[in-house]
């Protein structure tokens, strides 16, 4: 690197006392946040021009290798772009050590911009929640309410559970009142249920009626019906009737079938509600068409008509995503109307825009007729966007005239935005009136 000396020599007298007595530390800290990193550099060259490297080694390493919080928070407002000063201060908050926590809030709060400090804030939070839960935890339960201390409570509660549960849990109980508070009672009984449901229920039911009492108790039911779907399901009587219970009997039926379908179906029959049955009903279904889908099929054809065609439909959908052809012969087949048209739509809305062509093929094996047209209409639904080529050459195909015309408007303009050549060629040789077809191929070239 030049060295101007020359120049250097003309901003010496601005400095306290320059020669073997001048203190780099001193400089340093006496400058502003915002000028730290230029007097760093300032110093380096100077002590180098003028020979006295030597001198201030010692100091310039202790300054330059471990700088404090403020001069690494200066460093990153060097940049001019908005977004790169953000994101150089959500580096410096990632990256600061447990002892330095204290000293980043307090910089935080001497930053001008409200972006920069909630930036810095966050960044430091969460990462302090990361490497020290206990003690972030505690400062962050005395930061004042606001959206920032509800977001970033959630990852200290979740992490300082994880360690000590019951701590947290009284740790979370004496923050004060308001939503951080209840977030944090949340947060807490769900990671304990992980660990204890017993011990979860225990806490959580001691506390007052209220809020985060019913959080909380919603929390851990949701972790119970996956960790024990049987005992899960006694606490259910104890719910009233409503979207929680009904969700939950979801849950219970799916999670349990998945383990024993057998006593799944028992426990299903013996709902009071048949709305909760028919939910109960087709969950199992689906859940069993995960490891026998003929078998769970076979389930829902035997339950009672009310049932029948929602958990039949549940189970096909689920078949498709694992032997779609084999899930669509099987609907094409059935003999009950309703489950005939609903399965053969669900298995296609999995199977047709995850392999257009291979369910196209499949479609166009079958006899012509209603059932088929019916099936077409459920592919072009499903296919539209994926492949409007296949859709429109199916869909002319359909055996009433009017709902062909219809269906072949309605998929044509696709395939001409997509690739206008062969979607005007292909019309040119079909049998529609030449009006027809001019009107067709006005859509393409309207602005």
């Amino acid at each position: 690197m030049a060295c101007h000396q020359e120049k250097m020599i003309l901003i010496l007298p601005t400095l306290p006392a320059v020669a073997p007595i001048l203190s780099p530390r001193k400089i340093f800290m006496s400058a502003s946040f915002k000028h730290r990193l230029s007097v760093l550099r300032f110093i380096s060259r100077l002590a180098l021009c003028l020979g006295l490297s030597g001198i201030f080694s010692l100091e310039l390493r202790a300054v330059t290798k471990s700088p404090d919080v403020a001069s690494r928070v200066a460093d990153a407002l060097v940049q001019n772009k908005v977004d790169d000063r953000l994101k150089n201060l959500s580096s410096v908050g990632a990256h600061l050590a447990n002892s330095e926590m204290n000293e980043a809030l307090a910089v935080a709060e001497t930053l001008k911009e409200l972006r920069e400090r909630a930036v810095f804030k966050e960044a430091a939070l969460k990462h302090w929640s990361e490497i020290a839960p206990v003690e972030a935890f505690r400062s962050i339960a005395k930061l004042p309410e606001g959206r920032g201390k509800v977001e970033i409570v959630r990852t200290a509660a979740a992490n300082f559970a994880k360690s000590d549960p019951s701590a947290a849990s009284t740790a979370a109980e004496k923050m004060p009142a308001g939503r951080a508070r209840n977030e944090a009672i949340g947060i807490v009984a769900e990671v304990w249920a992980r660990l204890s449901i017993p011990d979860s229920l225990r806490w959580v039911k001691s506390l007052p009626v209220g809020a985060a009492r019913e959080t909380a108790l919603y929390n851990i039911r949701f972790i119970w019906v996956h960790s024990d779907p049987a005992t899960a399901a006694e606490d259910l009587q104890n719910l009233p009737p409503g979207d929680t219970r009904n969700a939950l009997t979801m849950n219970i039926a799916g999670e349990w079938a998945a383990i024993d379908p057998v006593k799944a179906i028992d426990w299903a029959r013996g709902l009071s509600s048949p709305g909760e049955q028919g939910l109960a009903y087709s969950n199992i279904a689906e859940s069993w068409a995960d490891r026998d889908p003929p078998a769970a099929v076979q389930f829902a054809l035997a339950l009672p008509v009310e049932f029948r065609t929602q958990a039949a439909v549940a189970a096909a959908s689920r078949w498709a995503t694992q032997d779609p052809r084999a899930a669509a012969g099987w609907a094409f087949a059935e003999s009950e109307p309703a489950i005939q048209l609903r399965g053969v739509s669900e298995v296609l809305n999995v199977w047709a825009p995850t392999d257009p062509q291979a369910s196209a093929r499949w479609i166009a094996s079958l006899e012509p007729g209603s059932k088929r047209d019916s099936a077409v209409q459920a592919y072009s639904e499903a296919a539209g966007d994926w492949a409007p080529e296949v859709v429109v050459k199916l869909v002319a195909e359909m055996s009433d005239p009017s709902t062909r015309q219809q269906r072949v408007e309605q998929a044509f303009p696709h395939w001409l935005e997509t690739d206008p050549h062969a979607a005007a060629q292909w019309l040119e040789g079909s049998d529609f009136p030449a009006e027809v077809k001019r009107r067709w191929l006005a859509t393409g070239n309207s602005p």
